[in-house]
């Protein structure tokens, strides 16, 4: 909630620009629509401080003249956040600052810069490598949600897969580790993460090659960007969907596949499995009721992995099933759904992730 601050601001402890007319208050998260306000928010941690941004930093404020939120820039690109800045934001409970849209794909780029920089850091923990890139593709992820301009988004995206696949490739616990810190409390967000990380381990794990594992690895990470003009009353309703709203729920792939497909970047197999995952063997899935084989093989290896992933995580009407029942859950309540061959590989996959040793696995070099 809003607490307006009477105290006035002192220009000789900080000297990022703090509009007069604009109350020093903290405007609570649930209150920011990003979307209108052309911004998107980031930690202010993300922040280095003392070197020069290349992009502006804004902050929601209370306009007491238009009694509304509004944003105001308090730096320029160009310009560094020092220290003393730094601390008189977090002091007034500003942990989030926020970037015009536009200028995201600058802000992604310089993040995956230092993503790959911090992967090559002997000294780094494989945790904190891994907690790193979930961190950035959550973030490529809501980017491609809230800016149509995804040409830029999806290269982001494929250099993310790129990092993650390195990492597995070249540390022998991180399968373990990205399995680890994948979330439970389930988002859109979150759920897409989920099942990049863990499509491209099992990439791993059925010797995939390495172009293979970012195709699956892209198709996963923007497998439900045509969620993106659904409401959140849909997406969050805690009960059964209306007719006209499953009409719109089931339209989703193949509005999140159109979307790819205009920007011209994305390989041919993402592409199926952004239309294919909600395909079932047995014929009853959506867009299209595809059966068997006219389903590509990819999208029934996402089409396990989203189910699982979805019943695996907390939702406003269920909690969370542990693997063990989750796989009985696909394996005999959803049966027929799945193609069984992938669906044996995915349960020996659990099976190696969930014991104690870590994994080293490497794609097979194919021809």
């Amino acid at each position: 909630m809003r607490q307006e601050d009477s105290q006035t601001t002192n220009q000789d402890d900080q000297s990022i620009d703090l509009d007069g007319s604009i109350s020093i208050a903290e405007v609570s998260a649930e209150d920011i629509d990003e979307a209108a306000l052309g911004v998107r928010g980031i930690p202010l941690d993300k922040i280095e401080r003392g070197k020069k941004l290349i992009v502006d930093l804004y902050l929601p404020r209370y306009s007491r003249k238009d009694g509304k939120i509004v944003v105001h820039r308090i730096l320029k690109a160009g310009k560094p956040l020092r220290a003393g800045e730094f601390n008189f934001l977090r002091n007034y409970g500003f942990d989030v600052v926020y970037v015009p849209i536009g200028q995201m794909p600058q802000f992604l780029d310089e993040e995956a810069r230092k993503t790959r920089k911090a992967l090559n850091n002997p000294l780094a923990t494989t945790d904190a490598k891994a907690e790193m890139l979930r961190d950035n593709a959550t973030m490529v992820v809501e980017q491609a949600m809230t800016d149509p301009r995804l040409g830029d988004n999806i290269q982001i995206g494929r250099e993310l897969v790129t990092a993650v696949t390195d990492f597995i490739d070249d540390t022998p616990d991180a399968i373990q580790s990205l399995v680890d810190i994948l979330t439970i409390d389930y988002s859109l967000l979150s759920h897409s993460v989920n099942v990049c990380l863990i499509i491209v381990a099992l990439g791993y794990f059925l010797g995939l090659t390495k172009d293979q594992i970012t195709s699956i690895g892209l198709g996963g990470l923007f497998h439900d960007v045509g969620k993106r003009n659904l409401p959140e009353a849909i997406l969050k309703k805690p009960s059964r969907l209306e007719e006209d709203e499953w009409a719109l729920m089931r339209n989703h792939p193949t509005e999140g596949f159109q979307m790819l497909r205009e920007s011209g970047r994305l390989p041919a197999e993402s592409l199926k499995m952004v239309y294919q995952h909600h395909e079932n063997i047995d014929g009853t899935g959506y867009p299209r009721g595809l059966t068997g084989e006219q389903i590509a093989t990819q999208s029934q290896l996402i089409r396990i992995i989203d189910a699982y992933d979805a019943i695996t995580s907390e939702r406003v009407y269920k909690s969370a099933s542990t693997p063990s029942e989750a796989i009985r859950i696909i394996s005999h309540e959803m049966y027929g759904q799945f193609n069984e061959l992938l669906l044996q590989s995915f349960v020996k996959f659990l099976g190696r992730i969930g014991g104690k040793k870590p994994m080293k696995l490497r794609p097979r070099r194919h021809p």
